[in-house]
């Protein structure tokens, strides 16, 4: 078993990786996958009261969070003026994205996820009984958009 823990459960869009650039969480699933051929499943793991999710649900009404375009996917870097606040804003941008689209309907409406076939989309509903707090939904958000990447 391979066990990465990191601030927010966040793991690199690949479009963040290069040969140039390093980062732990991709470079764990490349050995876990490619060197040892035992490893059959992945499991992405939020969990509430999660303080790198409530820091990043405080970045919700920062004007720069989502100037840059960091929030796409296609997006190169943001550099911020600390380490936490450049993995946060960089790997969190699109949760926080989802998730304010997601309260804009009041959670009454489903993340949709892509499939290996272009015909089929997955849905994932996040608390519509309306039962934890935002940065609890904002972390199930997370979660699902980070097994995404």
């Amino acid at each position: 078993m391979f066990l990465i823990r990191n601030a927010g459960n966040m793991v690199p869009h690949s479009s963040f990786v290069t040969t140039q650039t390093a980062a732990t969480e991709p470079a764990v699933l490349e050995l876990a996958f490619t060197k040892f051929n035992t490893v059959k499943q992945v499991a992405l793991c939020g969990h509430s009261d999660c303080k790198a999710m409530k820091f990043l649900h405080s970045m919700k009404d920062d004007p720069q969070m989502f100037s840059s375009g960091v929030a796409e996917v296609t997006n190169q870097p943001q550099i911020c003026n600390n380490p936490l606040r450049t993995w946060i804003v960089n790997h969190g941008a699109r949760s926080l994205a989802q998730f304010l689209r997601l309260e804009a309907k009041q959670f009454r409406a489903p993340l949709l996820f892509n499939t290996e076939s272009p015909y089929f989309k997955v849905e994932a509903w996040v608390d519509p009984e309306n039962k934890y707090d935002e940065v609890d939904k904002l972390a199930m958000v997370n979660s699902l958009i980070q097994i995404e990447n």
